[in-house]
């Protein structure tokens, strides 16, 4: 079996920020309307989905990734409407 070679950095600023969001997504998916949806928390997907989408968005710019920074940007955006609709109702 052939062993297949990370063509991402390692250990550098990108490394921590992408796992530190891929982690905060994931408690944010489980906890909120798309996963448990715990009555009372579903904020907690909107604000984690946040920070895992400005997370993603840095490092596609460090890694002069467009499609990280367009997908990520405009999840980012997406959700900040979101984050309003919640934080003024």
């Amino acid at each position: 079996m052939s062993q297949i070679d990370s063509v991402t950095p390692k250990y550098d600023i990108t490394w921590y920020v992408k796992w530190t969001v891929s982690l905060v997504l994931l408690i944010g998916i489980a906890i909120g309307e798309r996963g448990a949806a715990i009555e009372g928390y579903e904020w907690i997907d909107n604000v984690c989905s946040w920070i895992g989408a400005i997370g993603w968005t840095y490092v596609g710019f460090k890694w002069n990734d467009r499609a990280l920074i367009l997908v990520n940007g405009v999840f980012a955006f997406i959700l900040t409407a979101g984050l309003f609709r919640i934080i003024l109702t």
